[in-house]
């Protein structure tokens, strides 16, 4: 199994179910937590904190709302890899080529502005990709 996709695991408790969903990183982590009698929620508090801060100050482009649904589309059941997020622009160019509908002028192929929005995550560096497909995920997720 691919350490990156996450696993469901439930457990009932007193009547009541919880539902974790967690990748095999997660779940090291919390293994080796419990082992050396420490709380996983600082692991995790930790890891969030750091990541905050390496993302805080990097400045992306403004991305439309159609920018962010197509990229948005890229991610769906996508493993969110080392190799997804390096090409990111691909990913997106593809769903394009295969005739995602989002702009109106799809039927004249690859327009000026499909190469633009191409182009433009074309130019972000991995930490600027690494920052936007966290934003575009809050954004699902919070929809």
């Amino acid at each position: 199994m691919n350490k990156r996709f996450a696993k469901k695991a439930s457990s009932i408790r007193e009547d009541k179910i919880k539902l974790y969903v967690l990748n095999d990183d997660v779940l090291n982590m919390v293994k080796h937590a419990k082992a050396i009698g420490s709380s996983p929620s600082y692991y995790i508090n930790d890891a969030i904190q750091l990541f905050n801060c390496a993302v805080k100050d990097i400045d992306l482009p403004d991305f439309s709302y159609d920018e962010k649904s197509l990229i948005a589309n890229c991610l769906c059941g996508s493993e969110i890899s080392d190799n997804f997020i390096h090409l990111l622009d691909v990913e997106v160019s593809d769903l394009i080529a295969d005739g995602y509908k989002y702009f109106n002028d799809e039927e004249n192929g690859f327009t000026e502005s499909h190469k633009n929005f191409i182009a433009k995550i074309h130019n972000l560096n991995y930490m600027q990709r690494v920052k936007l497909i966290h934003i575009i995920q809050s954004e699902i997720r919070y929809v």
